[in-house]
């Protein structure tokens, strides 16, 4: 049997995917918090063998969903244990996605494959969705059971009901696995809205067709169960209390973390959208797609308002939780937006909005770097290692996606699509890189790893989201100690260590075993005798600036007033 050759498209559309993913990762390190503490799970499940309830540092993580971190083992269960491993599973929900979208298109334009074409272009080149393409999160994986179950509905609408209602059943279980029961604010309002925007070709009454839904929506929670009820059996009654309650209606209620206002999305969105949000094409596109209120019109309007107005109800917020809802914009804007030839200058507005944008990073960059930018901006000190070759690299993509002479419909959005890349592939290069020192915590989890295997017992003072444990390797959790623990600890045997993050570098007379610079602090290690002169003279430094400025400096040199803080979030 001969295999179909992948069309021009197919093979553009992953040799950008490639790049994109091939240099953010190696660009970038973990990012912490998030990337290291999900690696960290993953690490603590394949070290212990928690597969069922997932731990981070000895105690259970209730936050998340296993799925992710299953996917992970998956992975080094076949090539190894590996940091590449790890963070290509969100890419590759994501580049699923972007072929499930195109997949979908096809469906709802059956007779225009050009059309369906634009939608994983479209998807790619918005900045929000490139910027987190590469991160290892949740969100890439609600993307792509959000499109999957898109595409049941659409088939269980067209006629093929039990393949279908399959896959919704198939898209809802692995979504709740994924990052719990918010996938249903995705994929239940387009099925629900059927008598709106399908009911004149939809083939079975309407009883029917809320019967398949529901049978849908059963099969998906029976594959949620089958983790969700044995592991509250494991994991005790809070871990049952937060996966089957903290996960849905705690985070509508009262998010533990995020917490924003209503309408903390709406001035978010135009960014978030760019280069599409400022294209006259693409809102062309979604006038016209709007007048016309055809089947794929309104199914995208039936995904995408509601979906909207619920994320906007829940009390916690962040910008990637919208991804999920980014398939439905495209198809709005590909629905509307005409095939073959477009203005050769179609492409001058985005390309003049990144021209201009890129002209401002390297202003700023250069009054950071050279001026009192950094002090006026309250920037740390190492905000200033990023140099103007990042706005003038971004000038140069704009000027280029304004001026490339194609003029197809799919040419002109793959352009965009591709600019877009281009510009987060600078900030990459240009902006992360030279910050690696200061955002790469691998130096200290190895310093952490020699220490113990020294067998000098440590602990972390205050706070811990275990983000050194998978770049260790560290199979011994760290505890976590309040200052009057840690002193305790400390001097209950003379070889112990504590770590915690200060924000200034401790002078070298303290004796600190260990400092590195991190995210505008430091990160030191101290023994007991250090820590002592440490803790003396930072409750001296306390008091002089209870007292006001005209109480005598304490004994820490100039600019060295190390005060504890939190890790940072």
């Amino acid at each position: 049997m001969k295999l179909a050759r992948p069309s021009a498209g197919t093979v553009a559309l992953l040799v950008t995917w490639i790049v994109l993913t091939w240099v953010a990762l190696t660009s970038r390190p973990l990012l912490p918090l998030d990337e290291t503490r999900y690696l960290s799970v993953a690490w603590d499940m394949w070290t212990h063998g928690n597969e069922l309830v997932p731990h981070l540092n000895g105690q259970i993580y209730s936050q998340k969903p296993p799925l992710l971190f299953w996917l992970i083992q998956v992975g080094w269960s076949v090539f190894g244990v590996s940091e590449f491993w790890g963070r290509m599973v969100a890419p590759l929900f994501g580049l699923g996605a972007l072929f499930a979208a195109r997949s979908l298109g096809a469906r709802l334009w059956p007779d225009e494959p050009e059309r369906a074409a634009l939608l994983p272009w479209l998807l790619l080149g918005s900045l929000l969705w490139t910027v987190f393409a590469t991160v290892t999160m949740f969100d890439m994986g609600n993307v792509l059971f959000a499109v999957v179950g898109a595409i049941g509905i659409v088939l269980a609408w067209q006629g093929r009901a039990l393949f279908g209602w399959a896959l919704v059943a198939f898209s809802i279980g692995l979504g709740v696995l994924n990052k719990g029961p918010v996938i249903l604010v995705y994929v239940l309002p387009m099925a629900l809205a059927v008598p709106w925007w399908g009911r004149p070709a939809l083939g079975a009454p309407l009883w029917r067709w809320y019967m398949g839904l529901a049978a849908g929506v059963a099969g998906g929670a029976a594959i949620a169960l089958s983790w969700a009820l044995p592991a509250a059996s494991a994991g005790g009654p809070a871990y049952a209390n937060a996966i089957l309650w903290g996960q849905t209606a705690g985070r509508v209620a009262e998010s533990f973390a995020h917490r924003e206002p209503f309408w903390f999305y709406v001035p978010l969105v135009p960014v978030l959208l760019l280069p599409w949000a400022v294209w006259p094409a693409a809102w062309r596109g979604i006038a016209a797609a709007l007048r016309s209120q055809t089947v794929p019109v309104r199914f995208a309007l039936s995904w995408l308002v509601p979906g909207f107005i619920v994320l906007s109800a829940f009390s916690g917020k962040q910008p990637h939780y919208l991804l999920p809802l980014f398939p439905a914009f495209a198809i709005l804007v590909a629905t509307g937006m005409p095939l073959g030839q477009m203005a050769r200058w179609s492409r001058v507005v985005p390309g003049a909005v990144t021209v201009a944008i890129g002209l401002a990073l390297a202003f700023i960059s250069m009054w950071v770097r050279y001026g009192t930018g950094a002090t006026t901006l309250r920037l740390p000190e190492y905000a200033q290692n990023i140099g103007p070759m990042l706005g003038l690299a971004i000038v140069v993509i704009g000027v280029v996606a304004a001026v490339v002479p194609l003029k197809a419909s799919v040419g002109t959005v793959a352009v965009l699509s591709v600019h877009t890349v281009l510009v987060v592939l600078a900030l990459h290069v240009f902006g992360v890189r030279p910050l690696n020192y200061a955002l790469n915590i691998a130096p200290i989890a190895f310093q952490v790893r020699e220490f113990q295997r020294e067998g000098r017992p440590m602990a972390v003072l205050d706070e811990y989201q275990g983000q050194f444990n998978f770049l260790g390797r560290i199979t011994t959790p760290l505890p976590v100690y309040s200052w009057e623990q840690a002193y305790g600890f400390l001097h209950s045997n003379v070889r112990t260590l504590l770590l915690t993050f200060v924000a200034e570098r401790p002078p070298r007379w303290m004796g600190a075993q260990y400092v590195y610079p991190y995210r505008g602090g430091y990160v030191a290690i101290f023994n007991d005798n250090a820590w002592d002169v440490y803790r003396t003279e930072t409750q001296r430094e306390q008091r002089r600036v209870s007292a006001g400025p005209t109480a005598n400096r304490s004994a820490l040199a100039p600019g060295a007033n190390a005060v504890p803080v939190a890790p940072p979030h």
